[in-house]
């Protein structure tokens, strides 16, 4: 009985092996084709339809001008394609796919589920084409390798690398694209990347923290964007998925942006959190430098800037760039309200007030400065400085302006003033229109809000002007105190003082003026305003309408204001052909007052109105002396 169970035993076994045997065999014949696409629709449910199928000892199979279907999913077509198959654990399907090579196919996300459905441990794919909604990939070469599969096939976790001749995404093209990491959930990473982008050659490592990307080693060459504010929300929506830089380079950029152009950017980032404002970084560092920034109408030559941010504190290391034919320099701490610098330099800075005033306000505008409480400067300077306005009338210029500050408090509780510190200025050339002055001098001070004014020297071609004033701003009624002595002012200035359809008057006087005012606000000045100004005219004249000037004799003006009240001595013109006069009393705190005004009548057939202390001219022509109003 037993040498009969044995002997079935051997049979069987050898039946097996003749099974086996004749199976490899006919895997090497034309038999080969049908039975391995029956042999993987029973087993593992796809359907292969092949051109031919050739085996490799011991579990290699290829397929030529394969077509792969699976019920419910999108089929597949490519040149080749090979499997490398493995025992399975499951008893229904005794094998499973350990590798698959495609080579030569068109693919798309739902083709790609084949993979996570079979749960394929190496995948290669090469010279594939990619597109689904949002991208689409040419001539692609791809290696993922120990695939763990998860429910999510986002989730997957494995190694990859990458090659692609291009990636379109969301209208941008990266091309020549290689890159190389592991897939593994939190802690996921980049060993390399590499593509061009814009014209820029790009290549980064990088490493998932906290659910987004951080670039580490990043290095962006040659970039040239022209950016606008639709492109830059359009580049935000692309780069949502990075919400840090660990470490970014950015090399001879060539960035535009509405009125910016900025050329041969260098430019390096350090831990920096794109989830959070500038005030919310810790330790983030930032520095740049470039051949040019032209912001409008200004050039900014060279410039470098340096800076740390870190825990509500911008700490500006280094700002430094040519400008105007000048330089400027400053270095100190910037705070979301609050701006403490410790060194300001401007030297040999020209600036065109026709050209660039525009451009300077609409720069300061840009900046955060509409909620700074407090703005402070540990020492000012500014050396040979020019302001040059000769575009609109009056012209006027401002030469060789030296200034030394020290210890500024130049905002405080929101309030611009010099709140602290001491300045002393100086000015080579001061000109409006025909007017001339030379060694202009300025000396300033204030102590906690009490300012003074010690003196403005301002020597002209005859004459000087000499002002001293104080104003305390730490009151709340902000007491203003001014006393002036002008000698031989010249008269020519008053125009510019009057409505545009003033009159031209020339000659000199000499004036004292000594006022005492509450500035806090209007109704404080119209009720508190006390003073004195005395007047004396010399070798005056008047340009009529017909443009020729008229010797006048101008008796001597006094105004005198005592707390509100106002009144003019009377005043008289005369000259060969005009007359006028004025005098009057005016309450400054009522509504309602009639001004002081000067009439003027030449000729009888002009009548010319001046508000004394408004500066408002009004003229109408009358056709008798009589009738003059």
């Amino acid at each position: 009985m037993i040498r009969k169970t044995l002997a079935i035993v051997i049979a069987l076994i050898a039946l097996g092996l003749l099974s086996v045997l004749v199976l490899f065999c006919l895997l090497h014949t034309k038999y080969a084709t049908p039975m391995v696409s029956y042999a993987l629709d029973k087993t593992l449910n796809i359907k292969v339809i092949s051109e031919s199928v050739h085996y490799q000892y011991p579990n290699q199979l290829d397929f030529n001008n394969v077509h792969i279907e699976r019920q419910g999913q999108e089929s597949i077509a490519a040149n080749s394609m090979s499997i490398w198959l493995t025992p399975s654990e499951s008893i229904t399907s005794p094998f499973r796919i350990h590798e698959l090579l495609l080579s030569g196919s068109t693919l798309s996300r739902q083709s790609v589920s084949l993979a996570h459905d079979l749960s394929i441990d190496n995948i290669a794919l090469d010279h594939i084409d990619y597109s689904d909604d949002n991208v689409i990939i040419n001539d692609l070469q791809l290696q993922l390798r120990n695939l763990q599969y998860q429910p999510n096939m986002a989730q997957i976790l494995g190694e990859f690398q990458l090659r692609a001749s291009q990636i379109y995404y969301q209208g941008e093209s990266a091309n020549d694209v290689l890159i190389d990491g592991v897939l593994s959930g939190e802690e996921s990473k980049v060993y390399g990347a590499s593509f061009t982008w814009n014209q820029a050659t790009v290549s980064t490592q990088a490493q998932y923290e906290s659910g987004t990307w951080s670039l580490v080693n990043t290095t962006v060459d040659k970039l040239d964007l022209d950016l606008t504010t639709a492109s830059i929300a359009h580049y935000n929506k692309i780069f949502s998925a990075i919400g840090h830089i660990n470490s970014v380079d950015l090399l001879h950029a060539n960035l535009r942006f509405n009125d910016v152009k900025i050329e041969n950017l260098n430019a390096s980032f350090e831990q920096i959190d794109l989830r959070h404002s500038i005030w919310e970084q810790v330790n983030a560092y930032l520095s740049f430098d470039a051949d040019s920034i032209q912001y409008q109408s200004l050039q900014f030559i060279e410039p470098t800037v340096e800076v740390i941010a870190n825990n509500g504190v911008i700490t500006l290391k280094d700002v430094d760039s040519t400008l105007e034919q000048g330089r400027i320099q400053l270095v100190g701490a910037w705070k979301p309200n609050a701006i403490a610098l410790e060194r300001v330099v401007i030297d040999g800075v020209k600036v065109y007030e026709e050209t660039q005033q525009n451009a300077l306000l609409s720069l300061f505008q840009h900046l955060p400065l509409t909620n700074l409480n407090q703005l402070s400067i540990d020492h000012l300077t500014i050396s040979r400085g020019q302001w040059i306005q000769i575009q609109n009338k009056p012209n006027w210029q401002i030469s060789g302006l030296n200034l030394e500050g020290s210890n500024l408090e130049l905002i405080r509780k929101g309030q611009w003033g010099l709140w602290q510190g001491k300045t002393a200025a100086s000015a080579n050339s001061v000109s409006i229109d025909r007017v001339l002055a030379s060694q202009v001098a300025l000396e300033t001070q204030s102590h906690d809000g009490k300012w003074q004014l010690k003196r403005l020297f301002i020597p002209y071609q005859k004459g000087y002007l000499d002002v001293a004033a104080s104003l305390d701003f730490s009151a709340k009624s902000q007491p203003l105190t001014v006393n002036a002595k002008a000698y031989s002012l010249p008269l020519s200035l008053l125009k510019y003082l009057q409505t545009p359809n003033g009159i031209d008057i020339s000659g000199m006087a000499d004036i004292n003026l000594s006022m005492n005012v509450l500035t806090a606000d209007k109704l404080a000045i119209s009720k508190t305003l006390t003073g004195k100004l005395d007047a004396e005219f010399d070798n005056t004249a008047i340009t009529s309408s017909e443009g020729s000037a008229i010797p006048v004799e101008i008796t001597p003006l006094q105004l005198v204001a005592e707390r509100g009240h106002v009144s003019l001595s009377p005043l008289t013109v005369r000259g060969e052909r005009i007359d006028g006069e004025a005098s009057g009393e005016i309450e400054l705190n009522h509504l309602e007052t009639p001004p002081i005004e000067l009439k003027l009548i030449t000729r009888c057939t002009e009548l010319t109105t001046i508000d004394l202390l408004s500066g408002s001219v009004k003229q109408k022509p009358i056709t008798s002396c009589l009738q003059e109003e």
